[in-house]
């Protein structure tokens, strides 16, 4: 249903926004935070990649093993009925659970974690991660239970990685700003 309240509802502000909003939850972005936190504090960069590469095995371990034969919106109903946005590749299936949200809040927990005492910065990195999560439906790429699972999974990594690495960051001062 949501996917079909979205696509009667699109406009072009929104398709421009989301089309280049969900590439937060791509994995270059991961790259990116990963050499930034490297040349900051190693150990926190250490913790940021396995979590990294942690939420990348459950993403691709489910859809390419567990939930393989689930369709994406743009297979799942007919074309001819949904409003497609020029410029975006559509995939047929792997669709649950979505690795961009995953990403996202995984990546948005981390920071959240990192400097926990920020509330502004928390909120917003919720607010982005979301962002990513509407990104997914609204451009036709997952249906809400997708990303749904995607937050879920995403937070949880996080937390698991953050516990597996805890005394490993235990003198980390990073972890109190």
């Amino acid at each position: 249903d949501l996917v079909l309240f979205l696509n009667v509802r699109r406009n072009p502000v929104l398709d421009f926004f989301f089309r280049y909003w969900t590439h937060l939850g791509d994995g270059i972005l991961v790259g990116v935070l990963f050499v930034a936190l490297l040349m900051w504090k190693w150990k926190i960069s250490i913790v940021f990649l396995a979590t990294s590469l942690l939420q990348a095995l459950v993403s691709q371990g489910l859809k390419r093993l567990v939930f393989k034969d689930i369709p994406r919106p743009t297979k799942y109903f007919n074309k001819d009925t949904l409003d497609l946005i020029e410029g975006v590749k559509h995939h047929g299936s792997f669709s649950f659970p979505s690795g961009h949200t995953i990403t996202a809040f995984a990546t948005a927990t981390f920071f959240a974690i990192l400097f926990k005492k920020n509330k502004y910065w928390s909120l917003a990195l919720l607010i982005s991660a979301i962002l990513v999560a509407i990104s997914r439906v609204y451009l036709l790429q997952h249906f809400l239970r997708d990303v749904l699972a995607g937050a879920f999974l995403g937070v949880l990594v996080t937390l698991v990685a953050f516990k597996i690495f805890d005394g490993f960051l235990r003198n980390e001062r990073a972890l109190e700003q």
